[in-house]
């Protein structure tokens, strides 16, 4: 069902989205490039993107995305907006549906939680905003944790408290439940988050951005 709602949201996305728009993406893309030359990804920005505030496997992991939009047969530039918005649509829907199977019938008032959904789904993947793939990734953790698959849990929350800080308030209160393979999980794959983008600038170069 979260591939059935992916479609869906996808589907009005292709519809509805003009490149015009996605100054976040160009900005990604940009700390992407930047990021790829061994540049540091925080410089100030040009006059029409936003600063870039995120962490440098982010700006690592965005740079893949830019590469593989660049062998699809469409300008890379709307390829890289199409193949992100797809991931968050993705991680969005197979977050919800950890949750909530829409298989059964349910009050009428789920149905206005849905749209809500959907509401809030397109407004962040108009603007190309990752709000969707971050809660996406967070409740997907939660999830984890909630059916014993602790270990899976903590590297799930690490993964997206690197991106963004607002996860890190459930990965770290998760902690007080004292289960040591959440806290193998999480400490293992912060470890691996840090560390990885040392493979394409080198671990000097990669505790320099992480220090800016």
């Amino acid at each position: 069902q979260s591939l059935v709602l992916a479609s869906i949201s996808f589907l009005f996305l292709l519809l509805g989205v003009v490149p015009q728009v996605n100054i976040l993406v160009d900005t990604y893309g940009t700390a992407a490039m930047h990021f790829y030359s061994g540049i540091t990804p925080y410089l100030a920005p040009k006059p029409w993107l936003d600063q870039f505030k995120y962490s440098p496997l982010f700006a690592m992991g965005f740079g893949a995305i830019t590469q593989a939009a660049g062998h699809l047969h469409i300008p890379p530039s709307l390829a890289t907006v199409h193949i992100w918005n797809l991931i968050n649509v993705f991680f969005f829907w197979f977050g919800i549906c950890r949750w909530r199977d829409f298989r059964i019938r349910e009050p009428w008032w789920h149905l206005i939680a849905l749209a809500a959904c959907f509401v809030e789904l397109d407004t962040a993947t108009w603007y190309c905003h990752s709000n969707a793939l971050i809660v996406g990734m967070t409740l997907l953790g939660i999830a984890e944790f909630r059916d014993g698959r602790h270990l899976t849990a903590g590297m799930i929350l690490m993964l997206a408290s690197n991106f963004k800080i607002l996860p890190a308030l459930f990965a770290v209160s998760l902690l007080l439940s004292f289960k040591p393979t959440y806290f193998y999980g999480l400490a293992g794959c912060g470890v691996i988050t840090f560390f990885l983008p040392s493979l394409v600038v080198g671990l000097r170069k990669n505790l320099d951005f992480h220090q800016e």
